[in-house]
């Protein structure tokens, strides 16, 4: 699946892929407008054993994560398997070819097994492990 694109009168616009509204923010790479849109279209993720949604309905999918420390000086310190407050997520492949890494995380909202709520610099993701992908 795609993101939808459409002019909108000369201005870039996305398009949510389950209900159609515009996406606020313009040409992105996000399928869905909201996590529930997400949801509706039972969004399938069959091949990869991780789903990151963004707040904004962004979607990201790979086959393994990790947890990376920086240090004051904002350089790579140390990789980690755990989450934890002021580590950001990067999702494979682990190269220059990454599928995603988010900004540090200032908080984690919930945890479970197979799920992780929690909030970045810039945003709230969810992640989901492939025992829990399809909620």
């Amino acid at each position: 699946m795609k993101p939808i694109h459409k002019l909108n009168n000369g201005n870039g616009a996305t398009l949510c892929n389950h209900c159609s509204k515009i996406i606020p923010t313009g040409l992105t790479d996000a399928l869905f407008c909201s996590l529930e849109c997400a949801v509706k279209e039972n969004w399938s993720y069959e091949e990869y054993n991780y789903k990151l949604v963004r707040e904004d309905g962004l979607i990201k999918q790979s086959e393994d994560v990790c947890w990376l420390e920086f240090d004051e000086n904002g350089k790579f310190k140390s990789k980690h398997k755990d989450i934890a407050v002021g580590r950001s997520l990067m999702m494979s492949p682990f190269s220059q070819f990454f599928t995603w890494q988010t900004t540090d995380i200032k908080e984690i909202i919930e945890q479970r097994k197979d799920y992780i709520k929690f909030k970045t610099t810039n945003s709230i993701y969810e992640l989901y492990e492939k025992a829990n992908i399809c909620r």
